[in-house]
């Protein structure tokens, strides 16, 4: 049985078409000028539209588990965070890879900062991490707390 994901536009016409989708979308984001939309999905893939046509980009981001976090970042910047701890930073034009990481425990969630400079991860060790966009490399210390954290943008 194919699946697929529809983007619906304003007007109620159906301008995009994800097919052979075999996962639920879990996560997607907008770029911050409106013009791009990045989705998520159970079967770990991302896949990156331009809202101006409606396509997708020429690409498929593959992670091995399911993703919990899409961001689309200034600076043409895709982020691309999965249940198995790794996280993706990407060219949202054309795919090529950036910075691979490794949290070193499951991401719960992530974002890019405004600045399109370091990218933040909630992990399930009950820690928020920022890392530089650009290496990958850990920025700055680490937030840790006993209580868990939800979410943090």
């Amino acid at each position: 049985m194919a699946k697929c994901a529809q983007l619906i536009g304003s007007s109620g016409s159906n301008w995009a078409k994800r097919s052979n989708t075999p996962g639920a979308i879990t996560s997607l984001g907008f770029s911050p000028d409106g013009e791009t939309l990045g989705t998520g999905s159970a079967d770990g893939t991302a896949h990156v539209f331009d809202l101006a046509t409606g396509k997708a980009r020429g690409f498929v981001v593959k992670h091995k588990t399911p993703l919990v976090s899409v961001d689309v970042g200034r600076h043409d910047l895709l982020l691309t965070a999965s249940e198995d701890g790794v996280a993706k930073v990407l060219n949202a034009k054309d795919g090529q890879l950036i910075a691979e990481i490794n949290c070193g425990a499951k991401i719960r969630n992530a974002h890019l900062g405004g600045s399109g400079t370091f990218l933040s991860t909630i992990l399930s060790d009950n820690t928020v991490r920022i890392w530089e966009c650009q290496t990958g490399k850990p920025a700055q210390g680490v937030i840790r707390t006993d209580e868990g954290i939800v979410d943090a943008d």
